[in-house]
């Protein structure tokens, strides 16, 4: 286990104790409580199983906006909806109790001052009522006045009635606490309990003036009970107990997801942007610099994910919209570096000249975008200049681009140039040529066929994790798109043979990297084998 494992641990370890101990002294008015032990487990979790950090990083990529990816967005919508629920609800809770107990101390001390200590030794009946008046007038008029010796008293705890309740009470000559705001039978009954053990009252029976004791009776009839003193036959509590269990745990989270996909639909038609390429190539030709560079990107986009997208007709539009971005005017580098990417993922190889001419532009951004889309194109005359680029006179950036560029491009000279470039590491390169650069190289002779001990080592370290751990500017997201780029250059390679000297490591990838696209692209390239 790692160091950093350990201290995963030792924090989650406070995390949960820190909860646990809040819990235990019954805070359950704060929201840390829970939140601190839901944060300890999941510590301790990625902890002790690193691979499950790798899980959800997978969920949230979104480079490519899939269904699985939009439920997984969708869940931690939920899920921080909920939390903020919690926590607004905790807040309003702690509130709600804060105010409740000052109404019940008003009307305590109310009641206490003009009743006096009337209920001491005896059974004190308690009635929370709202807007009873017609149900109390039988309720009240069947209490025994004592029951063995020991006086009988009622308490009608008045929870804000906006009827007759007070009156009648009042007419039937039994005690009152009047609640000035409608507050719950919960909080009614809190009142009436504090009020009798003020008042010493030697034991405490609640009646529900609405009848939610029903059950109850009935049962006291059933076995020949002394007394029943009233129901009403309008509720059933089983089925509002159901009906919350319902409402809490799966009407609410459903409504949270149905609201998700609604916003998302809503969200996408909002922000729909035109998919015709001839519309974007007229705002590229009149519209302003921002839809511009906006059209640009999106036909771009189109290109990259749709090949069937690239019409001939475009052509003759695309170099002129190309040669307005060169003007002299243009201070945005923006349209210009689109336009040359549009070139190259059209595949069209008529725009091979005009790449070629990008090569020799004076600002080095243009000379790397043309190297690339050249590299796109696959367009082999392009080759013997590209390949001029590996010199040492040139940026670490133009290398990298030329180098991948020619992996693409069937060219004797490129091929030579490449083993040459890589057979020379480290002596003979600059100290700004990082390892990168021969990285690059290698899977560019690994795409046109060649290999040889060299470059099966290298490719062979390239698939092993613990090899970049001598590299410390790579972090790990670089690492997960290095291996995911050797991994789609080895499966594009028909020859299988070519493919052996590097079983053993795909096996290991497919079985035990913690990244899950990583492992499954793997599993899919060791199938090749069997």
């Amino acid at each position: 286990m790692s160091t950093i494992q350990l201290i995963g641990i030792g924090f989650a370890l406070c995390f949960i104790v820190i909860g646990a101990s809040a819990l235990r002294k019954e805070r359950t008015d704060a929201f840390y409580p829970p939140a601190s032990l839901f944060t300890g487990v999941l510590l301790l979790v990625v902890a002790v199983f690193p691979s499950t950090a790798g899980v959800l990083n997978e969920m949230l990529a979104i480079g490519k906006f899939t269904g699985s990816r939009l439920i997984a967005l969708l869940i931690i919508v939920v899920l921080v909806l909920w939390i903020f629920i919690m926590v607004i609800a905790g807040r309003e809770r702690k509130l709600n109790r804060q105010f409740d107990r000052l109404i019940r101390n008003e009307v305590v001390d109310r009641f206490l001052l003009t009743s006096g200590g009337e209920f001491k030794g005896s059974v004190l009946c308690l009635v929370p009522a709202l807007n009873e008046a017609e149900n109390l007038k039988s309720v009240l008029g069947r209490f025994p006045k004592e029951v063995n010796g020991v006086p009988v008293h009622v308490l009608v705890v008045d929870d804000g009635s906006t009827d007759r309740t007070a009156e009648v009470v009042k007419s039937m000559d039994c005690a009152l606490a009047k609640v000035p705001v409608n507050r719950g039978g919960g909080s009614a009954l809190r009142t009436g309990f504090d009020i009798a053990i003020l008042s010493k009252a030697a034991a405490i029976i609640t009646i529900d003036a609405m009848g939610c004791q029903r059950n109850i009776a009935e049962k006291i009839t059933s076995l020949s009970g002394d007394y029943v003193l009233t129901v009403k036959a309008n509720q059933n509590s089983e089925s509002s107990r159901i009906y919350a269990l319902f409402y809490s745990f799966f009407l609410i989270p459903l409504m949270m997801v149905v609201f998700g996909i609604l916003f998302y639909l809503l969200f996408s038609v909002l922000t729909d942007e035109p998919t015709d390429v001839n519309q974007l190539l007229i705002k590229l030709e009149t519209g302003s610099m921002r839809d511009k560079a906006n059209a640009s990107y999106r036909i771009n986009k189109l290109f990259t994910d749709y090949s069937d997208q690239y019409d001939e007709s475009y052509r003759s539009r695309i170099i002129r919209i190309h040669n307005m971005s060169k003007s002299e005017f243009n201070i945005d580098n923006t349209l210009r570096l689109h336009i040359i990417m549009i070139m190259g993922n059209s595949k069209d190889t008529t725009f091979g000249i005009n790449l070629i001419e990008e090569l020799s532009s004076e600002d080095e951004e243009f000379r790397i975008k043309a190297i690339e889309a050249l590299g796109k194109l696959r367009y082999a005359p392009s080759a013997d200049l590209v390949q001029t680029f590996l010199n040492t006179d040139n940026s670490f950036l133009e290398k990298l681009a030329a180098a991948g560029a020619l992996g693409n491009m069937d060219n004797e000279v490129a091929i030579n140039n490449l083993v040459k470039l890589i057979n020379s590491w480290p002596a003979n390169w600059n100290e700004s040529d990082g390892p990168e650069l021969r990285w690059e190289a290698t899977m560019a002779l690994i795409k046109l066929g060649y290999s040889d001990s060299l470059t099966n080592e290298i490719i062979i370290n390239l698939l092993d994790r613990n090899y970049y751990n001598k590299y410390q500017q790579l972090d790990e997201n670089k690492i997960n798109f290095l291996l995911l780029k050797i991994l789609h250059i080895l499966d594009s390679i028909d020859n299988i043979n070519l493919l052996k000297p590097f079983q053993n490591m795909i096996y290991q990838l497919s079985e035990n990297d913690f990244n899950l696209e990583i492992k499954n692209f793997s599993k899919k390239l060791y199938n090749r084998f069997k």
